[in-house]
């Protein structure tokens, strides 16, 4: 089956010099290749950004993958929409999450600099939410 996105990368306000990380998970069989790209940039990322780390692995189901983006010392030309993208020869899904970048005396600075940065827009927390089983009947 093609995939299915099981948690989509958060859209996330960061001051300048914080880092920043966003996730993307997945479950697919067989299982999905994952890419992060920049809205209006073709080539996948860290391309030759030396402050972006992008790393995947394996979920705790056996068809998951769950991908980070991590952007160290954001700077302003940072800021913008990033495409997590997941495919398999039966098809693609992507979920993307626009970056604001504010500066260190911007008003909500202190508000940003207080919670930890949002990975997943799904509950990381299994019982809360129900999730598609192995046999979900997404087909």
């Amino acid at each position: 089956a093609a995939p299915l996105l099981l948690g989509s990368p958060r859209d996330t306000v960061a001051v300048i010099g914080q880092s920043v990380i966003l996730g993307c998970e997945v479950s697919a069989q067989p299982i999905a290749e994952m890419k992060w790209r920049k809205e209006g940039m073709v080539e996948a990322l860290p391309g030759k950004h030396r402050n972006i780390i992008v790393q995947s692995r394996g979920g705790p189901q056996r068809h998951q993958v769950i991908g980070w983006l991590q952007i160290q010392e954001v700077r302003q030309r940072d800021a913008g929409v990033y495409i997590c993208q997941a495919w398999n020869m039966y098809g693609e899904v992507s979920g993307s999450a626009r970056l604001r970048i504010i500066s260190a005396d911007s008003p909500l600075a202190s508000e940003v600099t207080h919670h930890l940065v949002g990975v997943f827009d799904v509950s990381d927390d299994e019982d809360d939410s129900p999730r598609e089983g192995p046999s979900g009947s997404h087909e």
